[in-house]
């Protein structure tokens, strides 16, 4: 054998090797290569890496070692409401179920927002053995078969103007044990946002830009009538809205004049329960010149002096969201005398005898 390998050596040599030298190093150089591919092939086979941050979409993680205990569990998110106006918090109720056969050491939960138009200003969780921080839910020590419910308050905020009506998220959850790491995506369901819907009402002597609107004396005088402007605005921004309606009470004493200024919507009185109601078939997701003014003629009697007077009362609206399908309602303060409003009578509402 070995007179074999040695008559094939001085037989490349004579061949080859004398008369280029390169020959000789190019298979030098290939036999290296060949046993570094070889050491390696090796190296692969016997090694066995750690699971430690993987994502599985499945929910299921097992380490290399085929005697492990599967690392497994369920989450869901669900909300009695789907409706939020700016201020809500966007409450929801957490269902973690450990279906392994082994205690899960940790869990935390995080919500992310699709929209960068939004962000997390504060979270508030509860539920057995939860705690909140730096924005995170977390669970420790989750037995086999245990299911934890956490009830969740996220407060929000939109940083852009022209933030979408609907706030979309996931809520990303990360469990380990002493053998594997879980991160799964859990879907959210989606927020609608009613429209801000802002209404004004307000009673003037003097416009802002200072023109006399009213007539009479200032302050009142009893048995003399003064007569106010009550002007009535609404501002819209976000949804399309339906039906909207303002309504309000005069008190006894005080009455319309029949001077009525409307940009938009029309009115009618009843002068049996002398309840008047504005009404708007639609208002534009983004505002318009919604204005209604009305003048209104208050005189004092005797009991009244030295007392700001009640011009309007049980003033209410309510409108339509076409996107929500919710009804926006909300009252608005009694409006007298006092003129809050009014930059350039304020605070001389109250009666005179003369």
């Amino acid at each position: 054998m070995l007179k074999q390998i040695n008559n094939w050596w001085q037989d490349r040599r004579n061949r080859f090797y004398r008369r280029r030298r390169l020959h000789l190093a190019l298979e030098i150089f290939l036999i290296t290569v060949i046993l570094l591919l070889a050491g390696l092939a090796l190296f692969l086979s016997s090694y066995h890496p750690a699971l430690n941050g993987t994502f599985f979409p499945d929910g299921n993680a097992t380490s290399s070692d085929p005697t492990s205990t599967k690392l497994v569990y369920t989450v869901s998110a669900d909300s009695q409401s789907l409706v939020v106006s700016r201020g809500d918090s966007l409450d929801s109720t957490i269902t973690f179920k450990n279906n392994g056969t082994s205690k899960i050491s940790d869990v935390e939960m995080l919500i992310d927002f699709d929209s960068y138009a939004f962000e997390l200003s504060s979270l508030q969780a509860d539920g057995e053995g939860v705690t909140v921080r730096d924005d995170k839910i977390l669970l420790e020590n989750i037995k086999p078969g245990d299911t934890i419910v956490i009830n969740s308050k996220a407060s929000w905020r939109a940083i852009k103007n022209d933030f979408p009506r609907s706030i979309k998220s996931k809520l990303i959850v990360t469990a380990s044990n002493n053998e594997a790491r879980l991160v799964k995506e859990v879907s959210v369901p989606d927020y609608r946002i009613t429209s801000d819907l802002k209404i004004e009402a307000a009673a003037y002597y003097h416009s802002p830009q200072g023109d006399q609107l009213g007539i009479g004396p200032i302050p009142p005088i009893v048995g003399v009538p003064t007569t106010y402007w009550l002007i009535v605005k609404a501002e819209n921004n976000g949804n399309d809205l339906n039906n909207l309606a303002l309504s309000f009470h005069l008190p006894v004493g005080v009455e319309l004049t029949g001077d009525v200024s409307l940009l938009a919507g029309k009115y009618s009185y009843n002068a049996a329960t002398r309840r008047l109601i504005w009404q708007l078939e639609s208002v534009d997701a983004s505002g318009g010149d919604y204005f209604a003014n009305f003048a209104i003629a208050l005189t004092p009697n005797e009991s009244q002096i030295g007392k700001n007077i009640l011009l309007v009362d049980q003033i209410q609206y309510h409108a339509d969201d076409s996107w929500t399908s919710e009804v926006i309602s909300s009252q608005l303060s009694n409006i007298d005398t006092s003129l809050p409003a009014d930059r350039f009578n304020r605070g001389q509402g109250q009666v005179s005898a003369e």
